[in-house]
Parts: structure tokens; sequence; C-alpha cells
């Protein structure tokens, strides 16, 4: 009796600590996973702005062949005409030609890293901004700099409900740009 009792107890401590290890391997395997996509949504945010620089500065310009030497923000595009033009519309977002074309745009899109797949759901903010202005408030008309807003949210991975199933928030970046004529960026 006294021997089942010990093995019965040893078995109960062999069983708590295999199901701590367990819970600790988890919990790292969860810690690793989530700077990973920290990492991917840095990756994506990057190579998405780097997309956005190859574009035209505003519509205008590329009836200059696309060389972006203005020194005057004359004829620049109207805060209200931002986003995709009409004729754009039917193509999608691959037919966007200038920086504003991006402007209220937001997908969910998948994104390899470390030959991991990722979600994100992604949303462009596009505005003119006074360049002069260290707050970076938006001006009613237009000027030669664009503030792009570029925010990114990890769409929640195959098989969990909510970030408590998750055991962490889910990932969340929001990055601005200032684009100015000639490809430059300003900040």
């Amino acid at each position: 009796m006294r021997q089942s009792l010990l093995a019965f107890l040893a078995m109960a401590i062999f069983s708590l600590l295999a199901l701590s290890q367990q819970r600790v391997m988890m919990r790292h395997h969860s810690i690793v996973y989530g700077r990973d996509t920290e990492l991917a949504a840095m990756n994506m945010v990057s190579d998405r702005l780097a997309h956005l620089q190859t574009l035209a500065y505003d519509e205008v310009d590329e009836l200059v062949g696309g060389i972006n030497q203005r020194t005057s923000p004359d004829g620049l595009t109207s805060l209200a005409a931002f986003g995709l033009d009409d004729d754009e519309k039917e193509i999608g977002i691959g037919a966007a030609s200038d920086i504003d074309d991006y402007h209220g745009y937001s997908a969910v899109e998948t994104y390899t890293y470390n030959r991991t797949v990722y979600r994100f759901k992604w949303a462009v903010d596009v505005k003119y901004i006074d360049p002069d202005d260290l707050q970076l408030r938006e001006s009613s008309a237009p000027t030669l700099a664009k503030l792009v807003t570029l925010t990114l949210e990890e769409d929640l991975p195959e098989g969990y409900e909510d970030e408590v199933e998750l055991g962490r928030l889910p990932i969340f970046v929001e990055f601005s740009k200032i684009f100015s004529p000639g490809g430059m960026t300003l900040h």
C-alpha cells in the first residue's frame, strides 16, 4: 500500500512538472512567434513604403515624363480628388500611378517572412502637410509635402478566435513618412 501511494505521488509530481514544462514551452513559442510577426510587419511596411517611393509625386507630374522637379504646388491634385481616379478604379490598386492614389486604400494581404506566411490588414492615409510646420498638421491646400501613414494590423492566424486564445495582443504598426517631389523623402 505504501509503495503504491509513493508511486502515485511520484507520477503526480512528474505530471505536474511535465505540464509546467509544456506551459513554459508554449509561452516561449508564443513570444518567438510574436517577435517574428513584428519583424514581418516592419518588413511589409518597409516594402510598401519603398513601392510608394517609386511612384510619381502627383498625377500632373506624369505629364512631364515622370520627372518630379516641381518648385510650386500650382496644379497639384486637390484633397477631394485623392484616391484612385475613375479609370484606375476598374483596374484596381495595381493601376495606381502616383502617391495619393493610395489614399483610403485598405486590404488584407499575406506576407512571407522567414518561410512563414503572415496575414496583415493594412490601410493607407495620404494628406498634404505644411513642410515648415514641425507639428505636421494637415494643410487645406496642396503643398510640396505629402504625409503618408501606413497602418498595419496582424490578422489573427487561422484557428484563433481572439487575442486571449493567441496569448498576446495582435501586432499593430503605424508608420508615417513625408514625401516630396523628386522622389525624395523628407522624414
